[in-house]
This record gives C-alpha cells, sequence and structure tokens, in this order.
C-alpha cells in the first residue's frame, strides 16, 4: 500500500470522507471503508496485472481473444 508522509491513501481518503460527512452533516459513524486493494492489485499490478498484460498481448501480431483469457487465466492464480 502507498504510504505518503507516514499515512496511507486509504487512511487520508478515509479522514477526508469523514469530514465531508460532517461538513455536510450527515451521520458517517457506521460507515465502512472495504480495503480494494487486491481488486486493485488484479488489474494494476505490473507485470502480472490484468492491464499490463493486455497491453503486452496486444504487441503480438498473432494474439487472439483466446490467447488473451490465456494469458488472464494462468496469471489469475497470482491473486488468490
Amino acid at each position: 500500500m502507498e504510504v505518503l508522509f507516514g499515512v496511507s491513501h486509504k487512511d487520508y481518503v478515509n479522514v477526508h470522507s469523514q469530514q465531508e460527512y460532517k461538513n455536510e452533516g450527515i451521520d458517517g459513524s457506521n460507515v465502512t471503508f472495504v480495503d480494494n486493494r487486491r481488486v486493485l492489485d488484479m488489474f494494476l499490478a505490473k507485470p502480472v496485472g490484468l492491464l499490463a498484460l493486455l497491453d503486452e498481448e496486444s504487441h503480438f501480431p498473432k494474439a487472439t481473444d483466446q490467447t488473451l483469457t490465456g494469458t488472464y487465466t494462468l496469471s489469475c492464480g497470482r491473486f488468490n
């Protein structure tokens, strides 16, 4: 997880979201935030994230939908 100045991005966003709720007069005390880092990593991780694999596969002239889904299938086990 990215940490900047000792504060994680998730904590930074949560604090500011809570402040926005307070400014708007909304009771945000029951709001919970789910950490979706694993989902983001599945898409964004390099070199094995889905977007990186799509980019790599697009450089092969004979790539097809089937070769891309095969590549995805092989790499998905890395995120379990």
